[in-house]
Formats: structure tokens, sequence, C-alpha cells
């Protein structure tokens, strides 16, 4: 899925994480999006999301840094029983 404004690809984080990462965050409007999805029983969802100022990839020694990534929040948990926070875009991999 992409953000539909400026085309960027949007990965996908749990609630959990993200209410972690805007603990006392002013800026929460200017960096607000909603984005438009479809998956199975959902043809015009959409996801409440925002642009970070960056996300740090690592795979094993090297470390691949994106700025102003769109990450999109889940509804539904994730991740602390599977051992992931976060579903990365595929061309982000």
């Amino acid at each position: 899925m992409y953000e539909p404004i400026r085309k960027k690809p949007v990965s996908i984080i749990g609630k959990e994480l993200a209410i972690q990462l805007f603990q006392g965050e002013q800026e929460w409007g200017t960096r607000f999006r909603l984005i438009p999805y479809s998956s199975i029983g959902i043809e015009n969802g959409l996801l409440k999301g925002f642009a970070a100022d960056e996300l740090v990839v690592f795979v094993n020694r090297y470390a691949f840094v994106y700025a102003h990534p769109i990450l999109a929040v889940a509804d539904q948990p994730f991740g602390k029983t599977d051992g992931y926070e976060i579903i990365l875009h595929p061309d982000m991999i």
C-alpha cells in the first residue's frame, strides 16, 4: 500500500508501538495521514497513520535509513507473541 498524496510506501505498526512513539508528542496534527486500503472483507478501509522522522532497518551488519517513512497503525494488536513490531513495505526491504 502507498500513501496517496506522495506515493510513499506504507509500513504497518501495532497500536501499542504507536502510543510509545507519540507519548508526549505535540506534532501529531502535522504528521497525521489517512491511508486508504483494501483487504478481504474490507473494500474501502482507512488506516490512521503518520510520517515518522526516520526508520532504521538493520539487516545483518548493514543499516538502511529511510527518511520520513509513512507508518500506518493497525487496529488490532500484533507482534508481542510473534516477535515483531512492524510489517515493512516490500519496497523497503
